[in-house]
């Protein structure tokens, strides 16, 4: 089971867990009137499947009080919308305890059990494999690659899981669910994290640091000594390690030595520069939909060629990238006339070189589609 965070910053790492074969209950307030279904519709009918023609389940959960809806949540209208979804809805009031939480609970359990894996046939060892995790979990929230392997290699009814080709296979399978995570890159690979959510607090309670959204997103390894002061220096260093590119993506070293950046936090004003828009060689993402991030993730994967003498031409929905002679500006913003989400990238500088730089930016681009 995975809680979902509605605020900006916890939409940063949901492509993570957003997995197929899953029931999505979305649980809306109607006292506050501000859910965002149409997002959280999209994002789920986006990320949420692993082939085409797969329906996905997703209950809406209207909390009312006094059995009065101030939402008036359109059911028919989004389910024809998202035709993909296959939509419910249920009313409680969760300051009560009658018969609609009742009721609820066994709504959940009849629909988690029509799910298209339930039944499946899997490797014999996983479950039994998955049920000590699961126990070592209640004790410890990270192992060991070592100590993961050493609860697949115990005796299961006179079977194990015992060569490392087969765990990892395990573990990746595991980490792809959400009931893991576990990166196999060497700075990684032997930190083995039980309860991812025991790392996802920690990021989140980061990142709503009253001092760090002061200064924009910047903090220093004496802010993460801070803020995580109840984990180890080892849990430090991998908790960051989480962060970088490539694994959650949420920040990135800047020039000062032990400074990192969360760019999602950064201010929305431009810094100043000169940009010659009507000579640039232009490119253009459309994304009828866009999850929310995209550009912090670029900007990230981008980092080690922020222009500026101290890197400073990077703002909240945009950056300036140097290389191969020439500079490239990428912005993300709504064109007012079709109402898209794009990426606008244009390129300056030496012309037989501009396209390398578009090509590098490209490439980056496409990482992030593929992973999410």
């Amino acid at each position: 089971m995975w809680d979902f965070g509605g605020q900006e910053i916890q939409y940063m790492i949901h492509h993570f867990f957003l997995t197929p074969q899953a029931l999505y209950v979305l649980v809306a307030d109607d006292r506050k009137q501000n859910t965002e279904f149409d997002y959280w519709f999209r994002i789920i009918n986006l990320l949420g499947r692993e082939k085409e023609e797969e329906r996905i389940k997703v209950l809406v959960v209207l909390n009312q009080i006094g059995h009065t809806s101030v939402t008036n949540f359109d059911h028919a209208t989004y389910q024809k919308n998202f035709p993909d979804l296959q939509i419910e809805k249920q009313e409680v009031d969760f300051a009560k305890a009658d018969l609609r939480c009742t009721d609820l609970e066994k709504v959940i359990q009849k629909y988690l059990c029509t799910l298209p894996h339930v039944g499946d046939p899997l490797p014999r060892l996983w479950q039994p494999i998955r049920t000590a995790l699961l126990e070592a979990r209640k004790t410890q929230p990270h192992i060991t690659f070592s100590a993961f392997s050493a609860i697949c290699t115990q005796n299961y009814d006179g079977i194990n899981l015992s060569r490392q080709e087969d765990q990892l296979y395990l573990s990746r399978y595991l980490h792809r669910l959400g009931v893991i995570l576990h990166y196999e890159e060497d700075a990684l690979f032997d930190f083995v994290v039980l309860d991812p959510q025991w790392a996802v607090k920690a990021v989140y309670a980061l990142l709503k640091d009253k001092k760090v959204e002061h200064n924009n997103g910047q903090f220093t390894e004496a802010d993460l000594k801070r803020k995580w002061k109840a984990y180890t220096p080892i849990e430090r260093t991998q908790l960051l390690n989480l962060m970088l590119k490539d694994k959650f993506e949420i920040c990135y070293r800047a020039p000062q030595a032990g400074t990192f950046i969360a760019p999602q936090m950064l201010p929305p004003k431009r810094p100043p520069y000169n940009w010659e828009s009507a000579s640039a060689m232009k490119f253009r993402y459309q994304y009828p939909f866009m999850p929310k991030g995209l550009i912090s993730r670029l900007i990230v994967r981008l980092s080690d060629d922020i222009a500026g003498a101290n890197k400073e031409l990077v703002w909240k929905e945009g950056v300036i990238i140097a290389g191969h002679d020439c500079q490239a500006q990428i912005l993300q913003h709504k064109t007012v006339k079709e109402g898209l989400e794009v990426l606008d990238i244009e390129v300056i500088g030496v012309e037989r070189e501009r396209k390398y730089l578009l090509r590098d930016i490209r490439k980056e681009v496409q990482k992030i589609h593929e992973r999410s």
